[in-house]
């Protein structure tokens, strides 16, 4: 794993030099445990990081009877929040690595606005990162939740510049997007500005994205994988953004039965969970897996893609990896 972890570090610190931002996943037959690694977790920026500096401060402006500005050596000073959270980009394809888990640490964004003294007209938060100025509003509710956070720790350690360093937003639950990094304003709005990440529905029908849908993919076997023997232990991990999950299960012959999977983390909002299931082969040849998880609501991920839908966003139909098992003679 360190040798995987020194070449992705290889490959990032080049990307950087694309003025367009990166997209890097996570490689997800390295799940081992529940929280990724800071070196291993993916990366989605549409734009190239700003400089950091050891006086980085955020502004809070906007619809509040006392703007001001923090430094982030500051933000300390206000009531902190440590929350677990499974982060994933909207554009994650089925079985994609734009998805990964962290503990992260700052202060709570309830406290920096409370600070700032909102008026009533404001409703939304703009979040404008230092990126070119790349913004997400959030509404004031889920900005002012317990567990929405201005995160300048990540797993222990202070952020790291490719990950929003030194301060970013974490939105727990919704989509990755909207925890805008590298963070640098505030502005308490009376309306809505967003107009990109859109659902769009077949007839003209538009509806915001905003929590992440119920979700699993396998670690092992690869798509494609040639296995030999009896038996193999199939993993992966599932997540439901704002829900917990209730269940996930495999099936090994292209979704005409299921088993219950063993899930190997105790299930909660906003974090993944591990799964595993022992498959006891019958016969060689090709196979095809599916997997399907459920959230504590009871919606369960659907076997193909809404034919409505028609931008390439939330894409969480089941994944199937395809296999072929060879038994010695």
């Amino acid at each position: 794993m360190a040798g995987v972890a020194a070449l992705q570090r290889v490959i990032r610190q080049t990307a950087w030099a694309n003025p367009e931002g990166e997209i890097e996943s996570f490689d997800l037959s390295l799940l081992d445990e529940q929280i990724t690694p800071n070196d291993l977790f993916f990366i989605r920026s549409h734009f190239s990081p700003p400089a950091s500096t050891d006086t980085w401060t955020i502004s809070i402006s906007g619809e509040v009877s006392r703007p001001y500005q923090v430094s982030v050596k500051d933000l300390p000073n206000f009531a902190q929040i440590t929350v677990g959270a499974t982060m994933e980009c909207d554009e994650n394809p089925v079985g994609g690595g734009l998805v990964s888990t962290a503990e992260w640490r700052g202060a709570s964004l309830a406290a920096l606005i409370e600070a700032a003294k909102p008026l009533p007209s404001a409703q939304f938060v703009r979040l404008w990162g230092a990126d070119h100025n790349y913004a997400q509003s959030l509404p004031l509710l889920k900005a002012t939740s317990a567990d929405t956070l201005l995160a300048y720790r990540m797993n222990g350690d202070a952020l790291p510049q490719a990950h929003g360093g030194p301060v970013r937003a974490i939105v727990p639950g919704w989509y990755g997007m909207y925890s805008v990094k590298w963070l640098s304003r505030l502005e308490m709005l009376a309306e809505d500005r967003d107009g990109n990440h859109l659902r769009q529905i077949r007839g003209g029908r538009t509806e915001p994205i905003r929590s992440m849908e119920v979700k699993s993919a396998f670690a092992r076997p690869l798509d494609g994988a040639i296995l030999s023997g009896w038996s193999f232990i199939v993993r992966g991990a599932a997540w439901a953004g704002e829900k917990s999950i209730s269940k996930v299960e495999l099936s090994t012959d292209g979704g005409r039965s299921w088993k219950a999977a063993q899930l190997l983390d105790r299930s909660q909002r906003y974090m993944w969970v591990r799964w595993q299931s022992a498959w006891k082969i019958a016969s060689p040849g090709p196979h095809e897996l599916v997997v399907q998880a459920t959230d504590a609501e009871g919606n369960s991920q659907p076997a193909v893609r809404n034919p409505e839908r028609l931008d390439g966003y939330e894409r969480n139909e089941c994944q199937r990896v395809r296999v072929q098992v060879i038994w010695a003679k």
